[in-house]
């Protein structure tokens, strides 16, 4: 299959409009025309392990989650491990694209395969939503009845002048940047999460793509069941984990913010029981602890690497061609281990 028609395919499942202004997607490396494909790896990390593992399944395209050009490069030298993969590529006429923060943004992308994690939920929403002047029409109903049916409503009504009560049902409706703050409301007047339910109707056909997810879990949680859960999605042995201050490994959560890879920068500011993430510095999951939230860090690549899967079907329904087979890289792995 000619290579224009396959990153046509990669651009249809993650748009690149969508990737930060920092980043580096798309096409990086690009054999002489035409170019014909029989094999596509998909990687998260393009090492050097990886690009001979390519080059012993005479791969014509290497689909790698991250960029392994990011910065300019002045030069292509055999002694810089970045530049002789590049050298080596071109060589063996690999192509090498990379969505890296188009999936993560995108619709049942990245982080939504990562939300998957946490099991049933009542709502997903994107922590920065790409069109945050979307309108979502929300009914909230509560299955319990009495002072906690009012009060709960309540609880809504004071914080979204388009709130109204009636027949123990709340609606509302809300730009998509208030949705958030909406499931904080939500999960802090909730005591039980299974004694709500919530119907979200968003405005128009846009997709919903955005920056990290926000989660509001089905029934409330421990962080000790929650931790199975992820590390069986993951395909994990261990999790560093930081506990919130006044919380226990059997206190329940309600909530859940997450962001695959370094997720600091989009969880910051948030307020929820759980941050789920990649990695974290040092401080930055102090400051989150501080406030209660606990933290689990998964390792950067381990957050991420189990999307593969999900791209890979997309690309197979999107290709539509038995004659080009899509492998997974074996040798792709995170560098670091928990011992």
């Amino acid at each position: 299959m000619n290579l224009e028609k396959i990153t046509k395919a990669l651009r249809s499942i993650a748009p690149l409009n969508l990737a930060e202004g920092w980043d580096n997607v798309g096409l990086l490396v690009e054999p002489s025309p035409p170019h014909q494909v029989k094999t596509i790896m998909l990687t998260n990390d393009l090492t050097e392990g990886v690009l001979k593992e390519a080059i012993d399944h005479k791969v014509g395209l290497i689909v790698s989650y991250h960029p392994p050009i990011f910065q300019p490069l002045k030069r292509l030298v055999w002694n810089n491990p970045k530049q002789r993969i590049v050298s080596l590529a071109i060589e063996n006429r690999i192509a090498i694209y990379s969505p890296h923060t188009s999936c993560d943004a995108v619709e049942n992308g990245v982080n939504d395969w990562l939300s998957k994690s946490l099991g049933q939920l009542h709502l997903s929403h994107p922590i920065k939503p790409r069109d945050g002047d979307d309108s979502f029409n929300f009914v909230i109903t509560s299955g319990v009845g009495g002072d906690f049916h009012k009060s709960f409503h309540r609880c809504i009504a004071r914080n979204y002048a388009s709130a109204q009560i009636a027949n123990g049902t709340c609606t509302l409706s809300c730009a998509s940047s208030e949705v958030p703050k909406l499931m904080n409301v939500i999960a802090k007047n909730c005591v039980e999460m299974k004694d709500i339910r919530i119907n979200a109707t968003k405005a128009g056909r846009k997709p919903l793509d955005g920056m990290g997810r926000v989660c509001l879990l089905s029934e409330n949680t421990t962080l000790e069941e929650l931790l199975g859960r992820i590390k069986y999605h993951i395909r994990v042995p261990n999790l560093r984990v930081a506990v919130g201050e006044g919380k226990t490994l059997t206190s329940p959560l309600k909530s859940a913010a997450l962001c695959a890879g370094s997720g600091a920068s989009i969880l910051g500011g948030m307020k929820s029981d759980l941050f789920l993430t990649g990695e974290m510095s040092h401080h930055e999951v102090l400051a989150a602890t501080a406030n209660g939230t606990s933290v689990v860090l998964c390792e950067h690549s381990n957050s991420e690497r189990g999307y593969l899967r999900v791209l890979k079907d997309d690309m197979h329904k999107q290709l539509d061609d038995d004659s080009v087979e899509i492998i997974l890289s074996k040798v792709d792995r995170d560098p670091l281990t928990v011992m």
